[in-house]
C-alpha cells in the first residue's frame, strides 16, 4: 500500500532475477512444500466423494488443513526451524493447543463465505499453495489449474510417490485422519514427524526428484529471443556454491560481478547476475536521490520552481565537494570523462551508509549522482553485450533496464551544463513518481503520491527510503540447506562440493 516501488524501475531487476532463478519466489522458502503439495494432490483425487462435494470451497480447504496442520507440527516439534506456512498464527494458538491437547484445524483453516478476515491461519483463499507455492510448481511443470482446481501433471505424479515413500502407513494414515476430522491431538504429532518440512533423507528417490528438478533447464516458458532453453538455475546454483566455498554465504551479486568486471566469467548466468548489481546500483541511486528529495520538503510547503532549482543546486555543490575539479557550468560531456570508475562494491556500501541518516540527505544525493556518472563509464565498458543481454532476456521491454538509463539520463544529455542537467534530473524523477504513483493506483482509492503539487506549490506527504529488490537468494539458500548442499552454519558440505563437480561435468 505504501508503493515499494515509487519510480516504478524495478521490474527490470524483477524480471532477471526471474530468469535467473525460475522455479522459486521470495516466498517459496521450504522446497520439500513442493512434494507435499504433489502428495496432497494425489490423496485428494482418491477422495471417495460424490462429485457435487468436491467443491471449490472442500479443494481448497483440504489443502487449508494441511497446511495448518504442518504448521502445528514444526512449531511443537521443530521450533528452530523457520519460514513455515502459518507459522504466526500457531505463535498465538499454541498454547491454547498444549493446554487442551487438540485443536480444532477445520476452525483454524477451513475458509467460508462467513469467515472474518484474520480468523484464520491464512486469508488467501487457496492457502499459501494458491498465493505462492502454485507459481513455482506450475512452472517446473508438476501442476496445472482447470476451473481453479490444481491438478497433477505426469512430473507431480512421480513427487508425489517418492514423497510418499518417505511417510511410514501410519503417519499418513494419521495425517489423512486430521484433515477428514479437522481436529489435531498432541498425541498425533508423535505419529507425523516424517512429514517434518525439512526431513528429506539425503539420497533417497524424493531428494534426487529435488535436486533434479533445480538442476534441469528452465523449461519452454524461458525460452530467450535466440529460441535458446536456458539452464540459469542449474549454473547459478553452481555459482553460488563457488561463493559460499571461496568467501561464505554473504556477498554473491557483489563476488560476481567483480570477476565478471575482471574477465574471470563470461556466461549468461555469471553476466546476469554482474548486469543485476549493477542495475540495482543504479536504481539505489536514483532512489537515493528522491530520498533525499522528500526529506527537502518534510513539514515545508514550496514553490514548484524554487524546490526545483534549490534541489538541483544542492546537488551540483555536494557533488562540487566531492570531486573539486568540476565546474557547475561544465559541460556534462567533460564532467562523465573526468569521472573515475569507481570500486562499486565499495561505492554501493558507503551509500548505503549515508542513507541510513536523513541529515546526511543532502550529501547522500551529491554522492548518489557522482556514483551514477561512474557507473555511466563502468557500464560503458560493456554497452554491446549489455544491450545484447536487454534483448535476449526481453529486459528491453521493463522500465529501469540499464541500457534505458544511460540512453535517457545521460547520452541524451551530454551537451547540458552541471547546473542544468541536475535541474532536469529533478525534474525527470518528480515526473517517473507522479506517473508510476497513479498508474499503480489505477481506480482505487490509495494515494501512492508520496507528494503533493497544486497552485505552484509543493508540499509533502510521505518519505520512502531507498531499497533493494531481494534476489531469490534467501529461497535459494534455504532450498540447498535443506538437500544438505550447505550446512546450518552456511558452510558448503561435501555434498555440495560433489554437486558442483556435477554441475561443471554437464
Amino acid at each position: 500500500m505504501t508503493g515499494r516501488d515509487p519510480l516504478g524501475i524495478q521490474n527490470s531487476s524483477i524480471s532477471l532475477y526471474a530468469a535467473l532463478l525460475p522455479g522459486m519466489t521470495n516466498l517459496t522458502l521450504r522446497i520439500r512444500y513442493y512434494g507435499l503439495y504433489c502428495w496432497l494432490l494425489k490423496e485428494y483425487d482418491k477422495l471417495q466423494l460424490d462429485p457435487e462435494k468436491k467443491t471449490l470451497q472442500h479443494h481448497y480447504n483440504f489443502i487449508r488443513r494441511a497446511e495448518l496442520t504442518i504448521a502445528f507440527l514444526m512449531f511443537i516439534k521443530y521450533p528452530e526451524i523457520t519460514n513455515i506456512v502459518g507459522h504466526d498464527f500457531t505463535v498465538r494458538e499454541a498454547q491454547k493447543f498444549r493446554d487442551e491437547g487438540s485443536f480444532n484445524i477445520s476452525e483454524g483453516a477451513d475458509k467460508l463465505k462467513s469467515t472474518k478476515k484474520g480468523t484464520v491461519y491464512w486469508d488467501y483463499t487457496s492457502g499459501a499453495l494458491g498465493q505462492y507455492y502454485a507459481g513455482s510448481l506450475i512452472a517446473l511443470e508438476l501442476i496445472e489449474t482447470s476451473n481453479k482446481f490444481f491438478l497433477l501433471r505426469e512430473k507431480g505424479i512421480k513427487l508425489a510417490q517418492v514423497f510418499e515413500n518417505n511417510i511410514n502407513s501410519q503417519a499418513r494414515k494419521t495425517f489423512l485422519k486430521v484433515l477428514r476430522t479437522g481436529i489435531l491431538n498432541q498425541r498425533d504429532l508423535e505419529l507425523l514427524e516424517d512429514f517434518s518440512i525439512t526431513n528429506i533423507p539425503q539420497d533417497s528417490s524424493e531428494w534426487e526428484l529435488y535436486k533434479s528438478l533445480l538442476l534441469e533447464n528452465d523449461g519452454q516458458k524461458t525460452r530467450t529471443s535466440d529460441n535458446r532453453v536456458p539452464s540459469n538455475r542449474k549454473e547459478t546454483i553452481s555459482l553460488f556454491l563457488k561463493n559460499i566455498s571461496e568467501a561464505g554465504i554473504e556477498g554473491f551479486p557483489e563476488q560476481q560481478f567483480q570477476k565478471v568486471h575482471s574477465g574471470a566469467l563470461t556466461s549468461d548466468t555469471s553476466f546476469g547476475w554482474y548486469y543485476y548489481y549493477i542495475n540495482e546500483a543504479i536504481h539505489y541511486c536514483i532512489e537515493t536521490l528522491f530520498w533525499g528529495m522528500l526529506i527537502e520538503i518534510e513539514g515545508k510547503s514550496l514553490p514548484v520552481h524554487k524546490y526545483i532549482t534549490d534541489i538541483a543546486n544542492s546537488i551540483t555543490n555536494e557533488l562540487q565537494v566531492l570531486h573539486n575539479k568540476i565546474n557547475k557550468t561544465q559541460i556534462l560531456n567533460g564532467i562523465v570523462d573526468s569521472m573515475p570508475v569507481p570500486n562499486l562494491p565499495d561505492a554501493l556500501a558507503h551509500l548505503v551508509k549515508l542513507t541510513k541518516s536523513p541529515r546526511q540527505a543532502t550529501g547522500a544525493m551529491g554522492f548518489a549522482l557522482g556514483l551514477l556518472l561512474g557507473i555511466f563509464n563502468l557500464a560503458g565498458e560493456f554497452r554491446g553485450r549489455i544491450k545484447d543481454f536487454e534483448n535476449k532476456y526481453y529486459l528491453v521491454f521493463q522500465k529501469g533496464n540499464i541500457s534505458e538509463y544511460l540512453e535517457c539520463y545521460f547520452d541524451n544529455n551530454m551537451g547540458l551544463s552541471l547546473t542544468d542537467f541536475n535541474m532536469l534530473l529533478t525534474k525527470t524523477i518528480i515526473n517517473d513518481h507522479i506517473a508510476t504513483a497513479y498508474r499503480k493506483m489505477g481506480n482505487g482509492e490509495s494515494n501512492l503520491v508520496k507528494f503533493v503539487i497544486e497552485d505552484g506549490m509543493i508540499g509533502h506527504i510521505q518519505t520512502m527510503d531507498p531499497r533493494f529488490t531481494n534476489p531469490r537468494l534467501r529461497t535459494l539458500q534455504n532450498f540447498l540447506t535443506d538437500l544438505g548442499f550447505i550446512n546450518n552454519s552456511g558452510q558448503i558440505t561435501d555434498s555440495g562440493n560433489l554437486l558442483m563437480e556435477e554441475i561443471t561435468a554437464i
